[in-house]
């Protein structure tokens, strides 16, 4: 009896489509999961929005947690003119914390004293450089590399500000200014 030929396989073609369809299949799910992270990922103006409503709320480990050191601060108090005329910003008091245990027992002393009326970013606030050049005058030259977002914090005698500064690489709050 003869034997018929036994038909060949044919794995290659169905190797290089399936091979094919894998590739398709991961670079979709790439792209997919590329997109997702990239509409999931906070803006800078929403982690300076969150570290205000963690100050208010005094959720130290929030607010060092959306941290990252160094961390520059400022305060600086109003005074009155020296010629009558009103107030004046009067000297003001840095400090730059290295590491996030000096961060987190300063915050938790400040959260107790600080607190800022708008937990809403100022939708026209002065320029970056107005403010490098008014309110963070003489201060740490590390403010430059912040995106600066200005809140209001009440009204007394003058307007006071918060400054919030967040590292446009990171998207981590690194510095906070208050009047």
């Amino acid at each position: 009896m003869a034997h018929a030929p036994k038909p060949r396989a044919r794995f290659r073609i169905g190797s290089r489509a399936a091979l094919s369809a894998a590739v398709c299949g991961v670079l979709l799910l790439t792209a997919l999961t590329l997109c997702h992270r990239a509409d999931a990922a906070e803006t800078d103006v929403e982690v300076a929005q969150r570290f205000v409503v963690a100050l208010n709320q005094g959720k130290v480990g929030e607010m060092v947690a959306m941290s990252a050191c160094p961390f520059v601060f400022r305060n600086q108090e109003w005074e009155s003119a020296k010629d009558g005329s009103g107030f004046v910003r009067g000297k003001a008091d840095d400090k730059t914390f290295a590491k996030k245990k000096e961060l987190s027992e300063f915050l938790a002393k400040l959260v107790e004293k600080a607190k800022i009326e708008s937990e809403t970013a100022a939708k026209s606030p002065p320029p970056k450089e107005d403010l490098l050049k008014d309110n963070l005058k003489g201060s740490p030259t590390s403010w430059r590399r912040l995106n600066l977002f200005v809140f209001f914090r009440g009204m007394g005698d003058v307007e006071h500000v918060a400054i919030v500064g967040v590292d446009p690489n990171r998207h981590r709050v690194r510095g906070l200014y208050l009047n």
